[in-house]
């Protein structure tokens, strides 16, 4: 009998493509990586709500339920939950997408340590010339990323999808970031296709690298935007809610008690952003095609310049219930 999703460590398995050749094929190296269910409900709550502005206690429990239905454990790895896999077509469709974009941020954070997945699709912080462009840039310390999400709860995404999204990550010959009045531009990058599947019912991520060369669309993003886009849903849910402080592993948070457990911000970040705070309540400057103000400009900035993230992560990285990004959000879930 499957048994409803635990709140340990499930390892899950990475298959690494060399190229689509290789995905139709079948020719892949395995490797595993450590997730958690509050890893998951992390990535569900970033994905779910990127273009919100504010997170609340429904929206909380919606992706904690989500990450209940679609995930079981068996073993000490995640299989599919029923309901997911009794859903009807549509919403299976709905479901296998989001899972899809988990496993991209997943695979962004844990395997090649980007701390912030810009999304490309989103109008608010970027503006693109040409075609269809693909899901994600992000920046580690020593790459640039260009990824697309696809997911399905079959035992593989199928090789038309595949191909499409090798195109769109194909699509991408400039991304230049905006910042302040300095602009940085990136003309090569890691491309993956990160693909979300089911074969014998068991979750896995397949990672593919869709090799090519690039095409023609060139995409700016205004990073202060971004970043602070990045922040405004969770921070406005703490402001409207009693917070507390904990600390966990020499690291302060601000937090606030929900149904599933803690949810918060490593404190130095949060000090930040509540210098701000009135910047939060406004979303005028989203929407606005102008750049940010020198305040705006100035939180970033600071944001930007925090590098305590790698020794904490890896401190906690094998403790149950917790789960710490590279840009100090934080969720503890209840024992």
């Amino acid at each position: 009998m499957n048994n409803i999703i635990k709140n340990i460590r499930h390892s899950v398995t990475i298959k690494e493509f060399a190229s689509v050749y290789d995905y139709k094929a079948d020719i892949f190296n395995t490797v595993s990586i450590s997730i958690s269910k509050a890893d998951l409900i992390r990535y569900a709550i970033s994905v779910g709500e990127f273009s919100n502005t504010r997170l609340d206690r429904k929206g909380i429990n919606f992706y904690s339920s989500f990450v209940e239905m679609a995930f079981y454990s068996k073993k000490n790895r995640f299989i599919k939950g029923n309901s997911y896999d009794h859903a009807e077509t549509s919403i299976k469709a709905t479901i296998s997408f989001l899972i899809g974009m988990v496993s991209a941020k997943c695979i962004a954070e844990k395997k090649y340590q980007i701390g912030y997945l810009f999304h490309l699709k989103d109008p608010q912080i970027t503006k693109c010339k040409g075609g269809k462009q693909p899901d994600f840039f992000g920046i580690s310390k020593n790459n640039s990323y260009i990824i697309e999400a696809k997911g399905t709860d079959r035992a593989k995404v199928n090789n038309t999808t595949v191909d499409h999204a090798k195109t769109q990550t194909k699509s991408i010959s400039q991304i230049d970031l905006q910042h302040s009045n300095n602009i940085t531009s990136y003309t090569s990058f890691e491309k993956h296709v990160i693909t979300s599947s089911y074969p014998g019912n068991q979750f896995i991520i397949s990672d593919i690298d869709p090799d090519g060369k690039s095409g023609d669309i060139k995409i700016t993003i205004n990073t202060d935007k971004g970043y602070v886009k990045h922040y405004k849903s969770l921070y406005n849910f703490l402001r409207d809610n009693e917070t507390s402080e904990t600390t966990r592993n020499g690291l302060d948070f601000v937090v606030v008690m929900t149904d599933i457990g803690e949810i918060g911000i490593e404190k130095e970040i949060y000090c930040i952003l509540k210098e701000y705070d009135s910047l939060f309540s406004d979303d005028e400057f989203l929407n606005s095609s102008e750049g940010l103000n020198q305040e705006e400009i100035y939180i970033s900035s600071r944001i930007k310049d925090i590098g305590y993230t790698e020794k904490y992560i890896k401190a906690m990285e094998n403790q149950e219930g917790i789960s710490l990004g590279y840009d100090g959000i934080v969720i503890f879930l209840k024992e």
